[in-house]
């Protein structure tokens, strides 16, 4: 940090003969690199109304110092927080950072500057209750997906292949949470390759942040199963766009899909989760743990709860679940390009909610 003075007669006999003015930073190219092109210079400049001791003459004294440092230091630190609370928005839904802000405030640990922004998020217990947040949900239709060969793979790869392999896959199947009006959900146990959705449970609010949907006519939507279907037949053409580390061959992937209550919450005080609860969820994963490679494979309530006709899907003639005895169940196996939509056509189901938006 640079200061620079500079004296001034004061011309003008109104000005108040002592006081001081802060004329704040001032965005002034002072210096020019190699290259030419103006490097960006903050200066913070203090004028000072004073009477010069040897000519008694009125004069304002001005401090320049230059505070480029500290300016760049504040604006990377906002640059910081803004991710921070952009990438804390996308792990919790909006009723969950409420409380956890509120919760931080009145324990008196909430840092005042930064308001209620996910910054007040930091490594250190930021819950002490949880079970305030528990909300249940009636109807939702959960999918789990998983890779054919994924743990022999592993055996066999450099661990480092196998994280690049997955977020290749896992990245193409987030770009497609939005269009089809899903959100990537959690459970406890949920680890390796195993893929989480849940649809009917996620709203996007007039703020544009995720927020639960309630059990009421207005927040439902009664296009769950289908949107959650439709998401499945894309992620089994987004999965032959990827080749496995060991063979070069396309993945193939089993889906799951059951429909019913679930309760939604969060576990964990140091590293919170927001995370799905119940039979449903269990149910859910047996579906995908049964059924085929390339296919997918529905519970009888989610078959049921399918808006569309189409005319691929089969039934198993019953199957029997671990833990839920003989169940009837549906497999969906695809006919390949149809279309030109990859399997099976897997387009966006049309939206019966305002602005024609699956999260408005």
């Amino acid at each position: 940090m640079t200061m620079s003075m500079a004296t001034f007669e004061r011309k003008q006999a109104l000005l108040p003969s002592t006081g001081r003015v802060d004329v704040g930073p001032q965005d002034l190219a002072s210096s020019v690199p190699d290259e030419g092109t103006p490097a960006e210079c903050w200066h913070e400049v203090w004028a000072v109304a004073s009477v010069d001791p040897v000519t008694r003459r009125n004069v304002i004294l001005l401090v320049q110092t230059d505070v480029t440092a500290k300016v760049k230091a504040e604006k990377h630190l906002a640059q910081v927080m803004e991710t921070e609370h952009r990438l804390v928005e996308q792990l919790f839904p909006r009723h969950i950072l409420q409380f956890i802000t509120e919760e931080w405030t009145s324990a008196g640990r909430a840092p005042a500057a930064l308001g209620p922004s996910g910054s007040s998020l930091r490594w250190q217990p930021v819950l002490r209750d949880c079970t305030p947040l528990a909300t249940s949900h009636q109807e939702v239709t959960l999918l789990f997906a998983d890779i054919k060969g994924f743990t022999p793979m592993c055996k066999e790869v450099e661990p480092d292949q196998v994280m690049r392999f997955l977020n290749e896959l896992y990245s193409r199947y987030d770009a497609l949470l939005d269009k089809y009006g899903v959100y990537k959900a959690s459970t406890v146990e949920t680890i390796g390759d195993c893929y989480f959705v849940a649809a009917g449970l996620i709203r996007q609010d007039e703020d544009g942040m995720a927020a639960v949907r309630q059990d009421n006519a207005v927040q439902t939507d009664p296009l769950h199963a289908e949107r959650a279907f439709m998401f499945a037949k894309a992620m089994l053409s987004a999965a032959r766009e990827v080749v496995l580390p060991t063979n070069a061959q396309p993945v193939e992937i089993r889906v799951g899909l059951h429909t019913g209550p679930v309760v939604s919450g969060v576990v964990g005080t140091r590293m919170p989760r927001f995370c799905l609860f119940g039979d449903t969820v269990n149910t859910a994963s047996r579906m995908e743990s049964s059924g085929q490679p390339g296919a997918i494979h529905a519970s009888e309530t989610t078959f049921a709860a399918l808006r569309s006709s189409d005319d691929q899907w089969e039934p198993t003639g019953g199957i029997e679940v671990k833990g839920k005895g003989l169940m009837q169940t549906y497999i969906w196996r695809p006919r390949l390009e149809v279309d030109g939509h990859g399997f099976g056509g897997a387009m966006l189901p049309p939206s019966s909610e305002p602005h024609g938006s699956p999260f408005d």
